[in-house]
């Protein structure tokens, strides 16, 4: 009965002192710390920048001053380019200076406090059905100019 109790009281003490070192663990490991309002309002505030995509036809190129004025079904928007934004025509990486007024183009871009800025431009190749109607309208313009043989 001796043997039964010592053991019964060596695990009641054994458990006791395993309950008290996890509590001390548990004071001791710091406690998450609140969200603060700071920490919402910049999330709250990269949710408000917005990220858009528009097609349309440059009516206008100004290189010194970065901007990319473009044309599409709801009207006309100015684009500033900087140094991040990417060109490209096919595979091939172009800059702002390769953009001409009339390509068609789609416009990838973000609001950066209050302006509207090109992260990537892709200029496309001009249709094969326009490129035979500049030829059509170009040979009559040859015929006129050419002064008649008889």
């Amino acid at each position: 009965m001796k043997k039964i109790l010592s053991v019964v009281v060596s695990l009641v003490m054994m458990f006791a002192f395993t309950a008290v070192s996890i509590a001390a663990e548990q004071e001791a490991a710091p406690a998450k710390a609140p969200v603060e309002k700071t920490e919402k309002v910049e999330k709250k505030h990269h949710k408000a920048v917005h990220h858009g995509r528009i097609a349309g036809e440059v009516t206008a190129v100004d290189a010194a001053a970065g901007t990319i004025t473009v044309k599409h079904k709801k009207g006309e928007v100015t684009f500033t380019v900087n140094d991040k934004t990417g060109f490209k025509a096919g595979k091939e990486k172009k800059s702002i200076e390769d953009v001409k007024a009339g390509e068609k183009v789609t416009v990838r871009y973000k609001k950066e406090e209050g302006k509207d800025v090109a992260t990537s431009v892709y200029i496309w190749k001009a249709k094969k059905a326009e490129k035979k109607a500049e030829k059509k309208e170009a040979a009559p313009a040859e015929k006129q100019a050419a002064p008649a043989g008889k």
